[in-house]
């Protein structure tokens, strides 16, 4: 009965743990990004009246905003450049944050890949590198009915709590995580 009334609570914690943390985390909410005061100021420029002081204005917030920019203090990207980092980035653990896309939030939750080199290792699990030089490795116990290969098409999916599953060629998905 002891035993009974034990695995109870247990399993109860667990409920409740796994219920809370979707929700806690549902609440966080990446800080807000803060402008670089050289954007500020160049956008700062068009509430100037006068024709020539707005333009002056401008000329000397565009070289401030340019040589900030070429010192690294400041850095220019277009959303297709931000979206290949967060390919880039994509199954690694991160510290959330708004740098990386809007402030929606906005995240990548699968991404497609092509096998470049399979490998089994650990008692039949697989390691799969591929062409854009990531590295999975299954983490579960599924077995594929074929074997991953090079030219394979992969899509490799945010699950639940923080884990990836991957669909190797249409197959039914397996545990994966990022090794490299």
């Amino acid at each position: 009965m002891r035993k009974l009334v034990g695995s109870l609570i247990v399993t109860v914690t667990l409920v409740v743990s796994a219920l809370a943390n979707p929700l806690a985390a549902k609440d966080k909410k990446p800080a807000k990004r803060e402008t670089p005061s050289a954007f500020k100021d160049l956008v700062a420029c068009r509430a100037i009246a006068d024709n020539a002081a707005r333009l002056a204005c401008y000329d000397q917030q565009v070289a401030s905003l340019a040589q900030a920019e070429s010192a690294g203090e400041v850095v220019v990207a277009d959303r297709k450049q931000v979206e290949e980092v967060q390919r880039g980035l994509f199954g690694y653990s991160i510290p959330q944050t708004n740098l990386l896309g809007s402030e929606k939030g906005e995240a990548i939750n699968q991404i497609e890949a092509t096998v470049a080199s399979a490998r089994q290792y650990d008692y039949g699990r697989w390691r799969m590198t591929m062409e854009d030089g990531s590295v999975w490795d299954q983490i579960g116990t599924d077995v594929l009915a074929f074997d991953p290969r090079a030219g394979d098409k992969v899509v490799i999916k945010r699950a639940s709590f923080g884990s990836y599953a991957a669909k190797v060629d249409g197959q039914p998905p397996i545990k994966v995580r990022r090794v490299q």
